[in-house]
């Protein structure tokens, strides 16, 4: 990242270290957090989050959960699980290329403002880096959105905690699932589950899921997971003094 600055009628480039680029996109990126948030919940969830926000900088507690990919959804009716939304769709999008494509076709994607999506910049590296997403779409409007880590490389783009995930025994990690506001409580994660990323991962060969799941949520949503066969296994806790960093694993 670089910026000019004027030194009588000479201009001199000035470069910007790399961490305060770091630190600055950080900063920005919890602006961008906090505003997606007060749009969806309004501005009084900013304002009780912001404190757990910042408390997690130095200590926090996470679960570490499995599940079995052996769910055959020939059994299923598919109607029974298929959500009340005009114009539903499934997608698959592993890399950059066919994101272009499903844009160009007027598919919203990675200009959408989710959670997790900094900048506007995280989902089109988070392809770059080897991950799958696993799209719910309402028309063309991006209803729901789920991940999986199928390397060491993309799983280490989409997390910084410590859970061993064996590549190598055919376990992926998942994370980032999102829901549009506009379609809460229809079903749209449970149908992406179990009608458009369980059938890929069994297609692929996966037998198992590895995922993380934060402590600071609410003990309803602790429970959510078991719905579709999760199990915690570990509960992880972090803990940060100055630049210090500890990390504790314990067995369930």
């Amino acid at each position: 990242m670089r910026m000019f600055a004027v030194e009588g009628e000479r201009q001199r480039e000035v470069q910007i270290p790399d961490r305060m680029k770091t630190m600055f996109e950080k900063i920005l990126w919890w602006f961008e957090l906090a505003i997606t948030i007060a749009m969806e919940k309004g501005g009084m969830e900013v304002v009780k989050r912001w404190p757990l926000w910042a408390s997690r900088r130095f200590y926090y507690t996470a679960l570490l959960c499995e599940r079995s990919v052996t769910v055959d959804v020939a059994p299923l009716d598919e109607v029974d699980y298929r959500p009340n939304v005009e114009g539903i769709s499934l997608k698959v999008i592993w890399s950059n290329e066919e994101a272009d494509r499903l844009e160009a076709e007027g598919f919203e994607f990675r200009s959408c403002h989710t959670h997790d999506n900094r900048l506007l910049r995280t989902y089109r590296e988070r392809l770059d880096h080897g991950a799958i997403a696993f799209c719910i779409y309402a028309e063309h409007e991006l209803a729901q959105i789920t991940w999986i880590g199928p390397t060491q490389k993309a799983k280490d783009y989409l997390t910084k905690h410590r859970i061993n995930v064996d590549f190598a025994r055919n376990e992926v990690f998942a994370t980032g699932s999102w829901t549009n506001p506009k379609y809460k409580k229809k079903g749209l994660y449970k149908y992406n589950i179990l009608f458009n990323r369980d059938p890929f991962l069994l297609g692929q060969g996966v037998t198992m899921t590895k995922s993380i799941l934060g402590g600071w949520h609410p003990v309803g949503y602790v429970v959510h997971p078991a719905h579709f066969g999760s199990r915690p296994y570990v509960k992880l806790r972090f803990l940060r003094i100055l630049c210090w960093k500890f990390w504790k694993q314990t067995p369930l």
